[in-house]
């Protein structure tokens, strides 16, 4: 699947194209085949150079439908960076069809204890905060989209890492934001600031009531068998030690994953 994405990624590039409907249709085509997900993704709507949308794309449940604004990085002159930032975009936004697909796949099934965080698809949903003018603001601590973050960034990187000559500055860059995400929401000094922390806070406030549900906090909390992996993952609290082992694992799997290419 990766090398077909980059093989798409080289084409517009060698040819001097910015990335355009095609390009974004190619991709998840591929995505939607290879991971399974056509009955969760049906149509695409990509705006271009209209300034219809200033968020850059958003996945829609509801009409099972993604929208792009391939405008959103129009300050970038340079087409392969340009067009690697655009497929991180599509990478993140194809994340929440994968998130709706497996919440739904787990209704008729028992939830095992790490897969409660997907009970997050429903309530962030439901949550005014969600719709609030200060989306942009708190955006990376909506635990869905934290995830999405995390998963397209180290997707992109195993892509660009298969030809590695060619893309190591955007995959420098990449590394340097897959840190930035995985690091967002925590305070190492203060144990009582993580990422769920100030979802949950937000949560309380705008939302007074949760329709009988438990709080997001005290259904991930109390869930101690959950790998350090997956509570940075989730934004559940974390100590300097800890982290610095899921950074060095991202970098040992990510590193394993493209013919043991070594990353820097």
């Amino acid at each position: 699947m990766e090398e077909e994405i980059l093989n798409i990624l080289k084409y517009y590039e060698d040819n001097g194209l910015e990335a355009d409907y095609t390009f974004v249709k190619e991709i998840l085509k591929i995505l939607r085949k290879h991971c399974h997900a056509e009955d969760f993704l049906k149509s695409l709507v990509v705006y271009k150079g209209k300034g219809k949308i200033t968020f850059g794309g958003a996945y829609i449940p509801y009409y099972m439908k993604i929208v792009m604004d391939l405008n959103l990085h129009t300050q970038l002159k340079n087409i392969k960076t340009k067009n690697v930032y655009i497929l991180w975009k599509i990478l993140h936004e194809f994340e929440h069809v994968l998130q709706r697909k497996h919440f739904i796949d787990l209704i008729d099934d028992e939830i095992r204890i790490d897969d409660v965080f997907y009970k997050l698809c429903l309530l962030s949903n439901r949550s005014k905060v969600c719709s609030d003018s200060n989306l942009l603001a708190i955006h990376e601590y909506i635990p869905i989209e934290r995830l999405a973050n995390i998963k397209a960034t180290e997707e992109i990187l195993k892509i660009l890492l298969l030809d590695k000559r060619r893309y190591k500055e955007i995959t420098d860059s990449m590394l340097d934001m897959l840190y930035d995400f995985l690091i967002c929401g925590y305070d190492f000094e203060k144990q009582e600031v993580y990422p769920l922390r100030i979802y949950n806070d937000l949560l309380k406030d705008n939302d007074k009531r949760m329709d009988g549900e438990e709080t997001v906090l005290s259904i991930l909390d109390k869930e101690d068998a959950l790998s350090i992996n997956k509570r940075v993952l989730y934004g559940l609290p974390i100590n300097i030690g800890e982290f610095n082992r899921v950074v060095s694992n991202y970098r040992r799997v990510l590193s394993k994953k493209v013919h043991k290419t070594r990353v820097k």
